[in-house]
């Protein structure tokens, strides 16, 4: 990741922090007019938005998408008897939205590969999956049955998920450091080195690349062990 891309990171899961704290003013009006809530949601809605375009769509990876899909809609249809009027659409739209942060979160974590996973990842894809259980105890909560202890349960877990989401920024690690020895040069060439471009997080080894050169994106070059 470049510095621009890892400066647009922060800048877009601060928006989302914003956008989540206009969402919690309107959900304390909402005992004024239920149509804070609508608010509410809108809100956070956007604030989702704002965290999955963070997270990227790289790598892709589809099977998780449509298994995590496949919960969502079963939420959905455990929420569904409950919803009237508005809500069934905007309940609906919301739920998809926010699985789709979680598969996000989950796809960009790459558990497998040491090179790749870092715990702030790890963060972000936790902050995603607390805000699912959060806004799932919150939604059978108003409208399905009440649950006991539902505002400790449905506050811990909220803001459980905004601390995982807001720790990912600490990801913004100078990539200079350590063994890196070239990052940022719109040319690499070098013998002998593990080769990772952050212009799409693959890495490749190269046995010689004395008579390599590498101008697609930014790339940083790293001794191999």
């Amino acid at each position: 990741m470049s510095l621009s891309d890892m400066h647009t990171y922060a800048r877009r899961i601060l928006g989302g922090l914003v956008f989540s704290a206009l969402g919690d003013a309107f959900l304390i009006w909402q005992h004024i007019d239920g149509i804070y809530f609508i608010y509410g949601m809108v809100m956070f809605a956007i604030a989702h938005v704002l965290y999955i375009v963070s997270f990227g769509f790289r790598p892709l990876r589809l099977p998780v998408g449509a298994a995590l899909f496949g919960v969502a809609a079963g939420m959905y249809a455990v929420l569904y008897p409950g919803l009237h009027g508005v809500y069934s659409v905007l309940v609906g739209v919301y739920v998809l939205l926010l699985w789709l942060m979680l598969w996000r979160g989950m796809a960009r974590l790459q558990m497998f590969s040491n090179d790749l996973w870092t715990w702030t990842k790890l963060c972000a894809c936790v902050g995603a999956l607390l805000f699912i259980i959060s806004d799932t105890l919150l939604g059978v909560n108003k409208f399905r049955i009440p649950i006991p202890y539902n505002r400790a349960l449905i506050m811990t877990t909220y803001y459980a998920a905004q601390l995982g989401i807001a720790l990912s920024v600490a990801d913004l690690k100078d990539p200079t450091s350590g063994d890196v020895t070239t990052c940022g040069a719109p040319d690499v060439t070098a013998s002998s080195k593990e080769v990772y471009c952050s212009n799409n997080e693959d890495m490749f080894e190269l046995k010689d690349m004395s008579a390599h050169s590498f101008s697609n994106g930014l790339c940083c070059a790293k001794k191999m062990e």
